[in-house]
């Protein structure tokens, strides 16, 4: 797919954004809590060109969500937990994604 500018002209650039299929299922394996399954759907997404603001902000998002009082009041504390096992697994894949994108050696 080529790229548009703002004004509506093509750029001639091909680029793949990030696209919902990659930021839904990173939000459904999350909140069911499987820490191997957040990890994959982080890499998936990483595929995309420019995709790591937006798996960030995701990963934010959630984070917030199972935050607040009246989201544990409603789940219950149990899924609270797996939940935010799962975000740190998905923000391990995240890290790890970058420091193999900074390492110059290896």
């Amino acid at each position: 797919m080529a790229a548009e500018r703002a004004d509506g002209r093509d750029t001639g650039q091909v680029t793949a954004s990030p696209v919902l299929e990659d930021l839904i299922p990173l939000a459904a394996v999350i909140g069911a809590g499987c820490g191997p399954c957040a990890e994959r759907m982080v890499a998936r997404a990483l595929v995309r060109e420019d995709a790591r603001p937006l798996v960030e902000r995701t990963l934010s998002i959630l984070a917030g969500v199972s935050g607040a009082k009246c989201f544990e009041d409603a789940v219950g504390p149990e899924t609270v937990d797996r939940m935010k096992r799962s975000l740190r697994s998905g923000r391990r894949a995240l890290d790890r994604t970058r420091r193999d994108e900074t390492t110059c050696c290896g």
